[in-house]
């Protein structure tokens, strides 16, 4: 895994990032925060076991031939920007936008009392903004295999909604993925 002031390199956007820390861990690899020249990133940094050709291509074909879908529901999408390597570390990643965890909560924190439960006309509005970012990816010809309730984050006082981890996003009827 990647450490505090290590380098990574941005392929499409040829830029150096830094490592800062990591901000969380999931099945699939590790999420840390890097800075470039002019702002900061997210990166998931794949696990070894997940960093293969198969899940390499699918990134980077998000990354360089589909684009999220249009208009407001696309971006709801914490889509893949760039794919990440590291000149002394074996796999990959990909670089995407980093999220503000103090305005937008999963629903685990709800479930837990750590943020107060939305209204009903917030609630309302999390699931139009879900249905509508969803429908939104099926039209343009995609598939989203990764729901849960962790990929989904929506802000309690708007109802606006995030929806991240989407590497795993494919191309109805020709992708490989297995999530």
């Amino acid at each position: 895994m990647l450490k505090p002031d290590q380098n990574v390199w941005a392929l499409q956007m040829r830029v150096a990032l830094r490592v800062v820390k990591s901000l969380g861990e999931g099945g699939q690899g590790v999420v840390y925060l890097v800075e470039g020249p002019s702002e900061q990133f997210a990166l998931k940094w794949y696990h070894s076991s997940q960093a293969t050709t198969a899940q390499r291509l699918a990134i980077w074909d998000l990354v360089i031939q589909h684009r999220p879908p249009g208009g407001r529901a696309g971006k709801r999408f914490i889509w893949p920007l760039d794919l990440v390597t590291a000149e002394d570390e074996p796999g990959f990643g990909y670089l995407m936008k980093l999220i503000d965890t103090n305005r937008f909560v999963d629903l685990t924190k709800v479930m837990g009392g750590q943020v107060p439960a939305p209204g009903l006309d917030k609630l309302c509005e999390i699931c139009y903004q879900l249905a509508h970012s969803f429908r939104a990816l099926h039209l343009a010809g995609y598939c989203y295999r990764d729901i849960s309730r962790n990929n989904v984050l929506f802000e309690t006082n708007t109802g606006d909604v995030l929806i991240c981890d989407n590497d795993n996003i494919g191309i109805n009827r020709a992708s490989t993925c297995h999530i």
